[in-house]
């Protein structure tokens, strides 16, 4: 199944998508572990008036087609050719049927379900250097592009490991048949208005956009928004995006954080523009007077030039139930609390300790702290070469300090377990969690509708180390249609830069966005959120915003590359962990992960 928020998969069961949090729509749960159910009402889109978007599923190897036999008529048709030809007339019959319009024929993305004769990918990741063939190819019926929503076909949609088949909707787009033959070459040339082919990996930039032609008739009646959702599971969403982009089909689209470098300043960075050639004028002033957090500067340019900006902040903090604070220290205040836990890790494990005394976990398990360690210090590779950072090295020492004295619950994050302890549940008699390390979409989504009897017992400081989870960047393709131009950079202009009241950072922070009763959230402007609200019930009254704008400012946006994603699994996975159960030595554990990193990446 996948998440329809972040569009990644989660495994069976799940409740909740492991990469954001969102709630996830599924069958009835097993007896063995229940998710705690979402309460909390999903806002709801506005009506847009464009055509709806596509879940694709991955491109699948096509077997070889069969030579058929050819037809009775296909034979008196030569036949009778011949006998023209012979009349005197023949060449000139031949010709005139030769010079007609061919017949017209239909590209769709391959719909084969796991159980079909095409090559199964299994776990690899999709080659990203390989376009889909040409029976692959999606979105025209002839040389027309198709932009109107008909006919919705039930299709396979199969995990990543083939084996669980669910039935989705898929909506092909087919245009209304013309009498006038289509016209010849650009396919990129569409009549008014203008089709603007958005893709991304969530519903989230497709609903902005659609909310945007909704506030702004002129946009509306001058362009099309033609979104297209693909999951980001396995490598799907990058494999469409760049045969997409390589084809010249792409205006406008989004990257997450785990691998935006690839299109800012990595290997696909050549297909996203500058912002300044859209005509944005003053954009260096404009970001400053934003106050737009650095780090998502930083990943976003490109040798000094500004290809892509994110709309949302997501520095994480040190999320703490209050009640615990005062059982154990006698005070739940945050500036002593940050005194007490966040004065660098060694400080953080005497405080998991004296929680131990009472009976109480520091974190429900040590992915936790991986969440806040994985991305500070440098970047992992240095003159294409690994290079272990020491803020990173010292997660071996953190860890076994975790583990081996059973200071955490050993949850897995996004396990049932690791739920539960939102609400102070016990599964298997463990003991009550202090703390979650995470950004404000983790309080909104995943721990406001799951923690039951403790809303309202918690509060926020800042974390050990600055660091970020998650984030969404926008960026023009370079090589979009020229007519959608204007379109592109009204709509980047009114998600990223604009801070007036009327732009979508002032709605996304007071939470006024898709519905005047909405969750407020954290945006990447620094200005906005100073003179926003940003008191929650959750966190018994608390601004959040006072504790993630200084979060944001501590994160470092040069630490990062484009293999983060691998990367960070390995060392983590295949390297910290067994350390701390004692399965390896720390020098058999490194050794081992630069193995992973050479044989994957050919970087070691």
């Amino acid at each position: 199944m996948f998440c329809t928020k972040c569009g990644n998969k989660a495994p069976e069961g799940s409740r909740f998508c492991r990469t954001c949090g969102n709630a996830i729509e599924q069958q009835a749960q097993t007896p063995q572990e229940q998710a705690p159910q979402e309460q909390a009402p999903q806002p709801q889109a506005p009506q847009a008036q464009a055509p709806q978007p596509q879940l694709l599923q991955p491109p699948q190897p096509q077997p070889p087609q069969k030579e058929g036999k050819k037809s009775f008529s296909g034979l008196l048709l030569s036949a009778v050719a011949v006998v023209f030809f012979c009349m005197g007339i023949g060449a000139y019959f031949v010709l005139t049927m030769l010079s007609g319009n061919p017949t017209e024929t239909v590209h769709l993305a391959d719909t084969s379900s796991a159980n079909s004769d095409s090559e199964d990918i299994g776990d690899e990741p999709y080659l990203l250097d390989e376009e889909p063939s040409a029976d692959n190819e999606e979105y025209y019926i002839g040389e027309e592009p198709l932009f109107s929503v008909e006919n919705p076909v039930t299709q396979e949609e199969t995990d990543v490991n083939g084996d669980n088949p669910t039935a989705i909707e898929n909506s092909l787009l087919f245009p209304t048949p013309s009498d006038e033959p289509a016209p010849t070459p650009n396919l990129r040339e569409s009549a008014d208005p203008i089709v603007i082919n958005l893709y991304s990996f969530t519903d989230e930039l497709p609903r902005m956009a659609a909310l945007y032609a909704e506030m702004n008739p002129d946009f509306a009646a001058r362009y099309i928004i033609n979104p297209t959702i693909i999951p980001t599971d396995g490598g799907a969403y990058q494999a469409y995006l760049d045969w997409a982009l390589r084809d010249g089909n792409v205006d406008l689209f989004a990257v997450e954080a785990s691998f935006a470098l690839k299109y800012t300043q990595g290997d696909m960075s050549d297909f996203a523009m500058p912002y300044s050639n859209l005509g944005i004028s003053n954009l260096m002033p404009r970001i400053a007077a934003a106050d737009i957090a650095q780090y998502t500067v930083d990943i976003g340019t490109r040798n000094r030039d500004v290809v892509g900006l994110a709309y949302q902040q997501t520095g994480g903090a040190l999320i703490y139930r209050r009640s615990l604070a005062r059982q154990v220290w006698g005070t739940d205040d945050p500036t002593a609390i940050l005194l007490k836990l966040t004065l660098g890790w060694n400080r953080f494990l005497e405080a998991a300790a004296e929680l131990d005394a009472h009976g109480i976990s520091i974190t429900p398990g040590i992915g936790d702290v991986w969440q806040a360690v994985r991305n500070t210090g440098g970047p992992w590779i240095v003159n294409n070469r690994i290079d272990i950072h020491p803020d990173r090295m010292e997660m071996f020492d953190i860890a076994k300090e975790l583990y081996q004295n059973d200071w955490t619950n050993d949850s897995p994050t996004w396990s049932g377990a690791w739920f539960a302890a939102m609400a102070g549940d016990s599964w298997d008699e463990e003991r009550p969690v202090f703390s979650y390390l995470g950004p404000a979409w983790l309080i909104n989504y995943v721990m406001a509708s799951n923690a039951g009897e403790t809303f309202g017992d918690w509060a926020i400081t800042v974390p050990p180390v600055g660091f970020i989870w998650g984030g969404t960047w926008v960026i023009p393709a370079s090589n979009m249609n020229p007519q959608a131009m204007e379109g592109v950079r009204e709509l980047i202009e009114w998600i990223t830069l604009d801070t007036s009241t009327s732009g979508l950072q002032h709605h996304w922070a007071a939470g006024t966005l898709f519905d005047s009763q909405g969750t407020k959230d954290t945006v990447a402007s620094f200005a906005v959120m100073a003179r926003t609200d940003g008191r929650i019930p959750f966190l018994g009254g608390q601004d959040m915003f006072d504790i993630f704008s200084l979060a944001g400012l501590y994160v470092n946006g040069t630490v990062f590359t484009q293999y983060d994603e691998q990367i960070n699994d390995w060392f983590f996975n295949d390297a910290v962990m067994p350390y701390a159960r004692g399965d390896m030595t720390r020098n058999e554990a490194i050794e081992h992960f630069l193995l992973l990193t050479e044989n994957n990446l050919g970087i070691r």
